[in-house]
C-alpha cells in the first residue's frame, strides 16, 4: 500500500493527474480504508484546481465543484463536524505529502496553515488545530507552554 500511495504523491507531483486517478482507484478497490481514499481525491481535485487557476483554464469552476464534493464526503465521514474534517485533511496532508517531500510548488505550508485556520474558524476551541498551528509556525516554546496547559491526544507529543 506504501507503494501505492508514494505513486499517487509523485504522480500528483508531476501533475500526471492521469496517473493518480488511476492508482487513487486501485487504493480504493484494493484496500478498505475509504477515508484515506477520500483524502486523495479531495488532494488530487485541489491541486488540479490549483493548476487550472493558474493557467487560467476554462474548468476551473468544475474542478472546484469536485473538490467541495470530496470536501462535503469527508465531513459527513465525520458526523458533520466541519472542523475535524480540515484537522484531518492537515494530518493527512502532513503524513503523506512531507515523507515524500513534494509539493514546495504546492506552496505545502500555506496550505497547511489554511486548513488549520478552517478548522478554527468553525470551531476557535479545537486544541489539535491550535497546537499545530503553533507547531508548523516553529513556536516550539509555546508549543510546550501550549502542553502544559491543555491535555491532548498523546500522538501530538510523539
Amino acid at each position: 500500500m506504501e507503494e501505492l500511495k508514494k505513486a499517487i504523491v509523485d504522480n500528483l507531483y508531476i501533475t500526471n493527474f492521469y496517473e493518480a486517478l488511476i492508482n487513487i482507484k486501485q487504493l480504493e478497490v484494493n484496500f478498505l480504508n475509504k477515508e484515506e481514499t477520500l483524502f486523495f481525491y479531495y488532494y488530487l481535485y485541489d491541486l488540479m484546481s490549483w493548476v487550472s487557476k493558474n493557467k487560467q483554464d476554462a474548468s476551473y469552476d468544475e474542478i472546484e465543484k469536485s473538490k467541495d464534493e470530496y470536501l462535503k464526503k469527508i465531513v459527513q465521514k465525520n458526523q458533520n463536524d466541519i472542523s475535524q474534517s480540515y484537522l484531518q485533511l492537515y494530518l493527512f496532508l502532513k503524513e503523506n505529502f512531507t515523507k515524500f517531500d513534494r509539493l514546495t510548488w504546492f506552496k505545502k505550508y500555506e496550505k497547511e496553515k489554511e486548513l488549520l485556520n478552517h478548522a478554527l474558524q468553525k470551531d476557535p476551541n479545537n486544541l489539535d488545530a491550535q497546537f499545530y498551528l503553533l507547531f508548523i509556525d516553529k513556536e516550539n516554546k509555546k508549543c510546550f507552554d501550549f502542553l502544559i496547559l491543555n491535555t491532548l491526544d498523546t500522538q501530538i507529543m510523539k
